[in-house]
């Protein structure tokens, strides 16, 4: 994901020279998302931190949302909070007490899938997300529509009319 922080001029502090030495608080107005991909995302809690305060961020309902100035938002659905989880069957297991009770009782005798964490259990410290409805370069509204319809377009010229659906051969 590639986002571009849009700041509020009046709140910028410039030298002589114009170069910003100083972000007051409540700079940023928003971002522009510049690309987003489909499948997961990870968020650590300091970048939550950060656009929660900023306000182009915001938690509920099981989601992240990033507000997005040009376009559609971003809504991300958590699949797993920071914490303790099994490197073999991905479960949460409570804290380091219960990581390694869960290996000894579950996965006793097998070694970690983790070379990273040979004791079997790791510590997350982030939340994965997945977002469902990303388009790999969202733009404006406006191209994403011109890149689908060029795409459906190919795709029609390549397969040919006799395969097309009949609302679309007889449009034609």
């Amino acid at each position: 994901m590639q986002l571009k922080k849009m700041y509020d001029p009046s709140k910028l502090v410039r030298d002589p020279e114009g170069k910003v030495i100083e972000v007051k608080a409540g700079a940023v107005r928003g971002v522009i998302v510049k690309r987003a991909d489909h499948g997961t995302q990870k968020f650590t809690q300091k970048y939550l931190d950060a656009g929660l305060e900023e306000g182009w961020l915001s938690m509920s309902g099981g989601k992240i949302t990033i507000s997005n100035l040009e376009g559609d938002d971003l809504a991300y659905e958590i699949v797993r909070k920071p914490g303790h989880y099994c490197c073999h069957c991905d479960m949460s297991v409570g804290g380091s007490k219960g990581g390694a009770k869960h290996c000894n009782e579950q996965h006793s005798g097998i070694a970690s899938p983790d070379p990273g964490n040979p004791s079997g259990y790791r510590l997350d410290n982030f939340y994965s997300t997945v977002n469902h409805a990303a388009t790999v370069n969202l733009t404006t509204k406006e191209e994403r529509v011109q890149f689908f319809d060029d795409l459906r377009n190919v795709a029609i010229t390549k397969i040919g009319a006799k395969h097309r659906a009949p609302e679309v051969a007889k449009a034609q």
